[in-house]
């Protein structure tokens, strides 16, 4: 089954599918919001306007594009949802696990955006509680791209990662080339466990690889 969608389309099915995801836990957009609030990254300033951060301060992460986006606090409101992004942003990888639980949780809702439960990528179906996305929540709240040098074939996006955690083996060198439809590839994987079938409509981008800085015009 195709679906087309958009995040924006995901964010206003929030209230209906935040009770009816594929998991036995709390699944309130609130209760899933909450981890790593304790993050000061982007606190209110004057006239709604973030505070500007610290001179030499980690304001993004900069990793795999729309996870920030499509898993932390989707489903809160928008100051929550801007300040918990915030947050993961001004965390390490090695302190990601702070937002582990509500990882797991916002998994869940997105896995039953197809009303099938279980088929999203390296979901544990023996269990029926939101650990059953701990193995996809760990890989993504290590938020970096990796890389393998030895290999001379770019054509699995973030083919490192799904190669070790056995769920596409392959050789590839990983990463994310430049024209990878990254948002489309990491709907389908979340929303239907495939590396395609959701789209936001948008078409992929397209690269020169003569010209710095390498990139085509924007999308209108």
């Amino acid at each position: 089954m195709k679906i087309q969608s958009t995040i924006f389309a995901i964010a206003l099915l929030a209230p209906a599918l935040a009770f009816t995801a594929c998991s036995s836990s709390s699944n309130n957009p609130a209760d899933a919001g909450t981890a790593g609030s304790t993050g000061t990254a982007g606190s209110t300033g004057t006239a709604g306007m973030g505070a500007p951060p610290t001179l030499g301060a980690q304001i993004d992460r900069m990793g795999r594009p729309a996870i920030n986006t499509a898993i932390t606090a989707p489903f809160a409101p928008s100051a929550m949802h801007d300040t918990q992004q915030d947050a993961f942003n001004a965390a390490t990888p090695s302190t990601g696990t702070a937002f582990e639980d509500a990882f797991e949780a916002n998994l869940a809702i997105l896995d039953s955006l197809d009303t099938v439960c279980g088929n999203q990528f390296a979901a544990d179906k023996t269990k029926t509680d939101k650990t059953r996305y701990k193995a996809l929540a760990d890989v993504l709240l290590d938020d970096q791209l990796y890389v393998d040098t030895s290999s001379a074939t770019c054509a699995v996006y973030l083919g490192v990662e799904a190669n070790a955690t056995g769920i596409i083996p392959n050789t590839d060198c990983g990463g994310r080339t430049l024209s990878e439809d990254v948002v489309d590839e990491s709907y389908s994987v979340l929303a239907v466990g495939a590396v395609s079938g959701v789209t936001d409509g948008v078409a992929a981008g397209s690269a020169t690889t003569t010209t710095f800085p390498y990139l085509a015009a924007a999308n209108p």
